[in-house]
């Protein structure tokens, strides 16, 4: 999977989801980016945890991690605080699911 180094490929599902493919092209004429699947890559170093349910499979979960886009850092922190400075990554799990609601899909969650 990464194994020659680089990086790996994802698309991830549309933060926003609708009822109807009509209500996602009503959004998407607005403007709604979040509507669109996003084009994910990810670093060797940022990938975590894949889960291989048998031999010659492929991952039906990875686990990575992202830095969170609003973290300070010692260069764009206001002031120096006595404080330990916030958690700058955020690690998410994306899963493939069998039996969904709408049907096989995949799941994503977010820890912080």
């Amino acid at each position: 999977m990464l194994r020659d180094g680089a990086a790996l490929v994802g698309v991830i599902p549309p933060a926003h989801l609708w009822p109807s493919e009509g209500d996602r092209q009503q959004a998407l004429r607005r403007g709604d980016r979040l509507s669109l699947p996003r084009l994910l890559l990810l670093e060797r170093g940022d990938v975590l945890h894949w889960h291989i349910p048998g031999n010659h499979a492929l991952p039906d979960a990875i686990t990575w991690r992202e830095r969170r886009p609003n973290a300070l850092t010692p260069s764009n922190q206001a002031a120096p605080s006595q404080d330990p400075l916030p958690h700058p990554w955020q690690y998410l799990t994306a899963s493939l699911v069998a039996d969904g609601p709408g049907g096989p899909g995949m799941s994503l969650t977010t820890e912080t």
